[in-house]
């Protein structure tokens, strides 16, 4: 169970922090009263919010079997999430919890049912840009990331417009060109000088 708690004692800390946060103390005084590492208070605290009136219609526990499971969790993905206070409701760990299910089974499901890869996507401050494209996140997609078709390479995001190739990358930093060409499967752009790594992008654009 993780610090050496068995279930119920998990279980009885996880519902002393859900009364700690609805008091108003952050999830670091949370974690340092408690005992409880980030993941062990904010599971329990989202638990225990869907137990209430107010978050209780987010609930999808056993609501769906089969194909209809990986399209219900696409469905809330996609959709506009809430903010909770804890994070958006539309989040890997809301889902999970949502759906009550692990979270790498809910991700698993949702690239199955999606295409999508559920990996390199950018979520919230401080994650990473796949293919360390930073310079290709636009607009909403600086926080919603930006999306990998399962086995193809990186593709901008649909909901925001990436820079144009062909149109602005000739200012672009050497880096930021070769990381380019090789999302877009490029062999070797370390050896390709800025020509024929302008040409390659131009060629590959859209």
């Amino acid at each position: 169970m993780g610090k050496g708690y068995n279930a119920a004692q998990l279980a009885e800390l996880q519902k002393q922090a859900y009364a700690m946060r609805t008091d108003g103390a952050t999830m670091g005084a949370i974690q340092a009263e408690l005992g409880l590492n980030y993941s062990q208070a904010w599971w329990g605290i989202a638990e225990h919010m869907m137990a209430t009136p107010t978050w209780a219609h987010l609930a999808e526990v056993g609501q769906h079997t089969g194909a209809a499971l990986g399209q219900a969790i696409a469905s809330a993905r996609n959709a506009p999430g809430v903010q909770t206070g804890i994070g958006l409701s539309n989040s890997w760990g809301w889902l999970a919890v949502r759906f009550g299910m692990p979270e790498s089974r809910v991700r698993s499901l949702y690239s199955e049912a999606t295409g999508i890869q559920h990996t390199g996507l950018r979520i919230g401050k401080g994650g990473r840009y796949a293919g360390g494209l930073e310079d290709q996140y636009v607009g909403a997609a600086r926080l919603t990331g930006i999306v990998r078709p399962v086995g193809q390479a990186t593709q901008v995001a649909t909901q925001a417009v990436a820079s144009p190739p062909a149109a602005s990358v000739g200012g672009q930093s050497m880096a930021n060109l070769r990381k380019q060409a090789r999302a877009l499967g490029m062999p070797a752009p370390q050896k390709a000088n800025k020509q024929a790594l302008l040409a390659y992008l131009e060629a590959n654009a859209g």
